[in-house]
């Protein structure tokens, strides 16, 4: 390594050193230290979700595992592992989903899951895992959004229970309220919710929007139904159909609020 002394006026001198191991070449700024490792983490993550390269997001888990940035302590984990299995599983990547959740269960099975602490990770995640370990084949599922959509008018309208309840989606439901939050409830809970706010006879308002609809990408189509009773000062119920990335559409909750449109992004 070569020093040079180099001369600032009568006073200061400055030692220069030129091929020093472990310094940035000249005009080479070295790379900041990220100050917040796990909120780094937790961007690229979701980042290479939102873009379609679950493969990157899963080495960039499977990389905090093993390095000791997760220790089975933080609540990001939990929610990095379930986000992982939830999106194979839409994939319809039975296996990988099935570990990931399964590895959310083990670490943290009897913790809660929501903000309200009414559900567990293990009671939350258990029927969709036996789901996966049974082969993971989605019964409910219709090929097309307009045959779901009079599939459920018609069970609505007779009040037939068993076929609203075979056209419901095992897991992940929810019973939200228009632009506002999605809270989630099992399947029980939503169809009791539908039995004790009929009211008179049910019209469903946007049904040519729906029926004429030929939806692409994540678009959630909404079917306007009138005609319940006491829903909290609400005029109609939205049943959500949303696409399964594996194929096909699913009914998996409801919203209340007014009349909107047949479809919405969520």
């Amino acid at each position: 390594m070569l020093r040079f002394l180099v001369f600032l006026g009568p006073v200061l001198m400055v030692c220069v050193c030129v091929g020093g191991a472990g310094l940035p070449a000249f005009g080479q700024e070295e790379e900041p230290a990220v100050s917040d490792p796990l909120g780094d983490l937790e961007n690229r993550f979701f980042e290479a979700l939102a873009g379609g390269q679950a493969g990157q997001a899963e080495e960039l888990l499977r990389a905090a595992l093993a390095d000791g940035r997760l220790t089975g302590k933080d609540p990001l984990e939990a929610n990095l592992l379930v986000a992982l299995g939830n999106h194979f599983c839409e994939a319809g990547s039975v296996g990988s989903a099935c570990f990931w959740l399964e590895g959310a269960v083990t670490r943290y099975g009897s913790l809660p899951m929501d903000d309200a602490g009414e559900q567990t990770y293990a009671s939350a995640l258990g029927a969709k895992i036996a789901w996966l370990k049974s082969g993971g084949v989605r019964s409910w599922v219709e090929k097309e959004p307009a045959v779901l959509a009079r599939k459920l008018f018609q069970a609505l309208s007779r009040a037939d229970r068993a076929t609203l309840e075979g056209s419901l989606a095992l897991f992940d439901i929810y019973l939200g309220w228009w632009q506002s939050e999605l809270e989630p409830v099992t399947r029980e809970e939503l169809l009791a919710f539908l039995e004790s706010h009929r009211g008179g006879t049910l019209t469903w308002a946007n049904e040519p929007e729906v029926i004429a609809q030929s939806p692409k990408g994540d678009t959630v189509i909404y079917m306007n139904i009138r005609g319940w009773k006491d829903i909290e000062g609400y005029s109609n119920i939205q049943f959500a159909i949303h696409p399964v990335a594996a194929g096909g559409w699913e009914w998996r909750g409801i919203v209340l609020g007014e009349d909107q449109t047949a479809s919405s992004t969520p």
